[in-house]
C-alpha cells in the first residue's frame, strides 16, 4: 500500500515532514496529495458537551431530585 501514497511518490524508507505526517496519521488523509484514505476519525463530543446535551434533553417538568438521577445516567 505504500507505493500507491502520494500517487506512488513515496516509496519505503522516503523521509517524510512533519506536515505530510500530521495529514496521514492526524487526518487520515495522503500525505502528498491530501485526499482522504476512508472514513474520517470520528470527533467525540467532550464530557460536560454530554452531559449538557443530558440536561437539555430533559423533561422539563422533571422534579430536581428526577433530573439529577437521570443527568447521573445508569
Amino acid at each position: 500500500m505504500t507505493a500507491s501514497l502520494g500517487n506512488g511518490q513515496l516509496a519505503v524508507g522516503d523521509r517524510v515532514s512533519e506536515a505530510q505526517l500530521q495529514l496521514l496519521m492526524g487526518m487520515g488523509r495522503d500525505s502528498i496529495t491530501g485526499d482522504p484514505l476512508g472514513l474520517a476519525f470520528p470527533v467525540y463530543k467532550s464530557v460536560p458537551e454530554r452531559v449538557e446535551a443530558r440536561i437539555a434533553d430533559l423533561d422539563t417538568s422533571l422534579s430536581p431530585g428526577v433530573k439529577g438521577e437521570a443527568i447521573a445516567g445508569p
